[in-house]
């Protein structure tokens, strides 16, 4: 994990950063979108995923806390708006 545990060179480095970010994004959109899942049970839904990705769950609390603002940012992006500050506002 970058940053975390053992040395690795830049394109291994940064190939595993991308397979991350294209599985956590993966599991908040399916889990949101076509399970619906919202709150906790989203975030819980989305951990447990990623558990079975990650190879230690000692900084698995970081995903758990990106969740609803990655949720955020994919719906922003199916409606087609254009991800900017203002339109990421939580929802009332």
């Amino acid at each position: 994990m970058m940053g975390h545990g053992e040395p690795a060179t830049g394109h291994a480095l940064l190939d595993w950063q991308a397979d991350y970010i294209h599985h956590v994004l993966g599991a908040i959109d399916s889990s949101s979108r076509r399970d619906g899942l919202e709150g906790d049970a989203l975030a819980d839904a989305v951990t447990a995923r990623m558990k079975a990705f990650l190879p230690a769950e000692d900084l698995l609390f970081l995903t758990r806390l990106s969740v609803e603002s990655l949720r955020q940012r994919l719906a922003t992006n199916h409606r087609g708006l254009k991800p900017e500050p203002g339109n990421l506002k939580p929802e009332a």
